[in-house]
């Protein structure tokens, strides 16, 4: 689900900032540049992740917000809450992700059902040329698929033959945002995205739910 102008101008501009001037973020950035030289393609590390989501600061803010929320809840007819919030570092030349699901993760981290999404917000905008996200429309109904993890890249993903054939059956689709767009999908849905080989940041905020 793409929910469009949810946030405004001001406000992504204020988030932008707040990552642009985090040193920790930044430190992050430059250790994804090194790997990247280096030969790797270390896409999770482009993520910076934090579970403290219940305090003041900008970031549980946002992904506290009602918008997401009420969708959040109607779809699950239940309560819901934050899981965990992270920061997409989509910077120039940052790696993008091979396809994936959230849960064959967090499966292993004491989540034992699947009632679970993501929600990224577009702090920048998202499109084709900086790599936006890209999902298997469908694809969640197959349930929890096993990844292989490539050693020498520090990246993983879903099987590649089983890929293959998933592809020919659940149709690609290129999640292009605007800034203050955010989409909800669900935590078995196959995702990716292209490594960012424009001039342009691709900055989002993602709640985990």
């Amino acid at each position: 689900l793409v929910v469009k102008d949810a946030f405004s101008e001001e406000e992504m501009e204020i988030a932008r900032t707040a990552i642009r001037t985090n040193a920790e973020m930044q430190q992050r950035l430059a250790a994804i540049h090194a790997k990247t030289e280096s030969g790797k393609h270390n896409a999770f590390e482009t993520i910076f992740v934090w579970n403290d989501v219940s305090g003041d600061d900008l970031f549980a803010k946002l992904t506290r917000n009602y918008r997401i929320f009420e969708r959040l809840e109607t779809f699950f007819d239940d309560r819901v809450y934050v899981y965990h919030n992270k920061v997409a570092l989509k910077f120039p030349g940052v790696p993008g992700f091979q396809y994936h699901q959230d849960y064959y993760y967090w499966y292993s981290m004491g989540c034992l059902y699947p009632d679970m999404a993501t929600t990224s917000i577009a702090i920048d905008a998202a499109n084709r040329r900086n790599g936006c996200l890209r999902v298997l429309d469908g694809s969640h109904k197959m349930g929890r698929i096993d990844h292989r993890f490539y050693e020498e890249l520090e990246d993983s993903g879903v099987e590649p033959e089983r890929l293959e054939v998933i592809r020919k059956r659940c149709k690609e689709v290129f999640v292009e945002l605007e800034v203050g767009d955010f989409v909800i999908f669900h935590c078995n849905t196959l995702h990716g995205s292209d490594d960012n080989s424009s001039d342009e940041s691709r900055l989002a905020l993602l709640g985990c739910y």
